[in-house]
């Protein structure tokens, strides 16, 4: 094709491909529109549900208590806030490590979801056995899912210790109850860890469970 004609059509050409690269990029904007709304609107969804500097905090992974202030030094009672003052080092440090490791619940509760967690696999494991010893087929086995899903999401938000606060920036690594994490890219790190936990996690109970389910037992 000779040059000038060739130039014609790339001209008449350009403006179809600029308004296409146009329409793509206003679909990718909307999209990450549409993604940040979602975010914000479960941030709040669970800042509704764990409010945050309300003296409460999360136990066994289901219920709400309020913190328990330990006696000053001398033996004295204390508020929560002269609590948060003469312990604030000490809590640095906890947030410092909690940032390091990308977790945010104490040890205390970790512990917990990890026992609870060890008891719904237990039951799990008994369930199993009860429908491998009664030769289930494929369908009833598929009940196993239920205890197996309990007791592992419990098992591993102790082991990584992650929850829902993640979701909604917050934190309660110190046992002083929720609070926001104030450093915005730390938090976006742990919402991303969270959301990452809550994808692999039941693929992992719905895979295992297909796998004890299609086990021939005759």
């Amino acid at each position: 094709m000779p040059s000038c004609a060739r130039n014609v059509a790339l001209g008449r050409f350009a403006p179809i491909a600029g308004h296409r690269r146009k329409r793509a990029t206003l679909r990718v904007l909307n999209a990450n529109g549409a993604k940040s709304q979602e975010q914000d609107a479960s941030r709040d969804s669970v800042r509704k549900m764990y409010v945050p500097d309300s003296g409460k905090k999360i136990v066994y992974g289901m219920f709400q208590e309020d913190v328990q202030v330990p006696r000053a030094p001398d033996g004295s009672e204390q508020t929560l806030d002269q609590y948060l003052e003469i312990s604030k080092d000490a809590r640095s440090e906890l947030r410092k490590k909690a940032a390091e490791e990308l977790v945010v619940i104490d040890q205390a509760e970790r512990d917990r979801r990890v026992l609870l967690g060890s008891i719904g696999l237990g039951v799990a494991l008994v369930v199993d056995i009860a429908l491998v010893v009664n030769k289930a087929g494929f369908f009833p086995r598929l009940l196993s899912y239920f205890p197996l899903a309990f007791g592992l999401s419990f098992f591993a938000a102790g082991k990584a210790g992650m929850c829902q606060l993640a979701q909604g920036g917050m934190w309660d690594i110190d046992g002083t109850g929720f609070r926001e994490i104030e450093d915005e890219d730390l938090a976006k790190r742990i919402q991303e860890k969270f959301r990452n936990f809550s994808i692999i996690l039941p693929v992992v109970a719905v895979s295992l469970t297909l796998a004890f389910a299609s086990i021939p037992l005759e």
